[in-house]
């Protein structure tokens, strides 16, 4: 997979990615927050070498590689009692599977597991935008029943931000 992002003149954040699908070579693109488009290519006798010309196509656009340093630390947490229970880890897996196709379609990111375990449950994510990130993941978590009890933080300046619920308190042990 290739990953590249873009800010144009008015702060607008775009994404461009690329992979191969058996015989495909898929794009997708569009601005940060929003699904955008997704193209679909034959892939013909080299995928590798169409999905460079693709992205080589994109860095004369203005694109640059997607840095994984420049990403931002995004955390969802809940409290628990104790370690938690079977009920709690698979709240958590499908916490985490759907954050990572959420903020995956709209070109912000990932999620990268989580932990559980003195008294809390945190999933991780990197994120290009917090803000925008914010919004993806209210929504998600709200649509599947799960923004009651969660705690929205991101890290900044190597201390964490809560965006959700205002005022509420972030803790990591």
């Amino acid at each position: 997979m290739i990953k590249m992002i873009y800010s144009d003149a008015a702060g607008n954040k775009k994404y461009w990615e690329t992979w191969q699908d058996g015989l495909t070579v898929i794009v997708h693109h569009g601005l940060v927050g929003e699904t955008g488009e997704v193209d679909k290519h034959a892939a013909g006798n080299d995928p590798e070498a169409m999905m460079s010309r693709f992205a080589d196509e994109a860095k004369n656009e203005g694109y640059g590689p997607l840095i994984d340093d420049a990403l931002v630390t995004f955390v969802v947490q809940y409290q628990i009692d104790g370690f938690g229970t079977e009920q709690d880890l698979r709240k958590r897996h499908d916490i985490e599977d759907e954050l990572n196709e959420a903020l995956g379609w709209s070109g912000n990111g990932n999620c990268d597991g989580g932990d559980i375990g003195s008294g809390s449950m945190n999933v991780w994510c990197y994120v290009v935008d917090p803000e925008i990130a914010t919004r993806t993941v209210k929504a998600t978590l709200s649509g599947r029943g799960y923004l009651d009890g969660a705690t929205i933080a991101y890290e900044a300046d190597d201390e964490y931000v809560v965006v959700h619920p205002r005022g509420g308190e972030f803790h990591i042990l």
